[in-house]
């Protein structure tokens, strides 16, 4: 699948947010009144968990998109803004792009399918000859 130069300003516009989100959620976790990074009594090891925590977690959210694109999906890009700017809605937006990803025919598959195809209905044929054909 060839992406446009508007299709890769789309992706770089998600990755942007979701890295936004990401640093406010971090931003926030240092508040000098936040507890949300203490793990007993240590702030150092509630950062690193908290940054794990968010790799797992956005490797997870983003599924339906990278599935997408794997299968080379015709509407990759719009599947991936649904995932990213819906998905945050309680998960709403995330189910649907992955049953739109799943739901729709395989490209991919297809493509490969029809390789493997060509490539058997060449090596079928003799090399050098003309084809057979039966005249009456």
């Amino acid at each position: 699948m060839k992406m446009s130069k508007r299709d890769i300003g789309i992706l770089a516009a998600l990755v942007g947010f979701l890295a936004l989100f990401w640093a406010a959620v971090w931003i926030g976790a240092w508040a000098p009144d936040s507890e949300l990074i203490e793990l007993g009594g240590s702030r150092v090891a509630g950062a690193l968990l908290l940054t794990v925590l968010m790799v797992v977690l956005t490797a997870i959210y983003l599924i339906p998109t990278a599935l997408a694109f794997y299968r080379e999906h015709p509407n990759a890009v719009a599947i991936a803004v649904v995932n990213v700017i819906l998905g945050l809605a309680f998960g709403v937006g995330w189910l649907a792009a992955l049953v739109w990803t799943l739901v729709s025919r395989n490209v991919r598959k297809e493509r490969i399918t029809e390789e493997k195809r060509a490539a058997s209905a060449a090596l079928a044929r003799p090399q050098g000859r003309q084809p057979i054909t039966f005249q009456e």
